[in-house]
């Protein structure tokens, strides 16, 4: 006897089996692993929001964490939309739950993501690794880069979610590039207009990944396992046309330099780090240089290094950037090199009131403003 599949209360069965071509919306003939997969991911978004908005919780909190934090809100910061977000997306864990019972795996009322993935069998990734440039249906000769991961290779000619495969790239995991022209999507760097990440892919660098992508305005990194990653070096270098990013599911442990990291993105306007662990990172050079639209840095929720080689032109010409927020006892001044690391910041003061000058640019002033009684250009949050 074949066993029963739970029934979603809308009345949509779990488990059919179907491709990544041609679904009508999120779910629909999706297998059991292919909805836990979606929910790991949402739950991780909702879960880095959750921490972003101080609600309690951290980037790795469970959707029950994140309901009792969000109960605790009302809804304020949310709104109702994302409160029946995460009611769904309690309903549906609940049912893939129910599904790995009726499998016959033994597990306990309120099991995590992991304890039902774990049980199901569902890897957290399988298959070689693949980026593929699709033809982009709202711009002759744009292209949307995705990647993916898949026992065979992808072939040019093919379809993926519907769209003309133009390019496929591999080998990009295991690689670390040195400059820009090495990485293998960077001859349509003009043309890309956005990045996805449909399966979890785990490099041990993104250096120079999405170089002078200046057309692309959309990155969704949610599967962007950086856990191995040593470098971020240019990695946004020259979106110009970037507005608004946030990286706070990216994990840092193993980060050594972010040099060149956000240069030159002069439209980016938010950008939000998280948790970021940065103990680690020694070479900060130009990091932040040219972020002529911002308004702030909020390294608050960072795990800042206590030595760093070089702090030149870290946030140099961030000409309308008021704040850098740091952790209590933020302190970057220990650094080798540190020379116009706030050069033409004329709008930035710290939180002592301590106000730019053209004659305190270095990295001496990289510190909380009034740490150990000495002027400083962050502000303690």
């Amino acid at each position: 006897m074949g066993r029963r599949v739970p029934q979603r209360r809308g009345g949509r069965p779990f488990g059919g089996r179907g491709g990544r071509a041609g679904r009508s919306d999120g779910r629909a003939g999706m297998s059991v692993a292919d909805q836990l997969r979606e929910l790991v991911r949402a739950r991780g978004l909702l879960a880095g929001k959750c921490a972003d908005a101080g609600l309690g919780v951290g980037a790795g909190a469970t959707l029950r964490e994140c309901a009792a934090a969000l109960g605790e809100t009302a809804g304020v910061w949310v709104g109702p939309g994302a409160a029946r977000a995460l009611d769904e997306l309690l309903e549906v864990r609940d049912d893939l739950l129910a599904v790995a019972r009726a499998l016959g795996c033994p597990l306990r009322d309120g099991a995590s993501l992991g304890e039902i993935a774990e049980a199901i069998g569902v890897p957290a990734a399988s298959g070689e690794a693949y980026a593929v440039a699709v033809a982009d249906a709202e711009g002759a000769g744009k292209h949307v880069l995705r990647f993916l991961r898949a026992a065979s290779a992808p072939v040019v000619g093919g379809t993926y979610e519907g769209a003309t495969i133009t390019h496929v790239f591999e080998g990009f995991e295991t690689t670390a590039y040195a400059t820009n022209s090495k990485v293998p999507w960077y001859s349509l760097h003009a043309d890309i207009v956005a990045v996805r990440f449909d399966d979890a892919v785990r490099p041990t660098s993104c250096a120079y990944w999405f170089y002078w992508m200046s057309a692309c305005k959309d990155f969704d990194l949610a599967l962007l396992d950086t856990s191995e990653c040593a470098s971020f070096a240019h990695m946004f270098y020259s979106c110009t046309a970037l507005e608004s990013l946030d990286l706070s599911g990216l994990a840092t442990p193993n980060v050594t330099t972010i040099n060149y990291l956000f240069y030159n993105c002069t439209k980016l306007a938010s950008l939000t780090l998280g948790a970021w662990d940065m103990r680690n990172v020694d070479v900060w050079a130009q990091a932040f240089r040219n972020l002529t639209a911002i308004t702030e840095l909020d390294f608050s929720r960072c795990t800042l290094p206590e030595y760093t080689s070089t702090m030149y032109y870290t946030f140099y010409n961030c000409g309308k950037l008021e704040r850098i927020y740091a952790p209590a006892g933020g302190d970057l001044s220990d650094t080798s090199l540190g020379g116009y690391c706030f050069g033409n910041c004329r709008s930035l003061v710290g939180g002592a009131g301590t106000a730019w000058t053209s004659g305190n640019v270095a990295a001496d002033m990289a510190r909380v403003d009034g740490l150990d009684g000495l002027p400083g250009y962050f502000t303690a949050k």
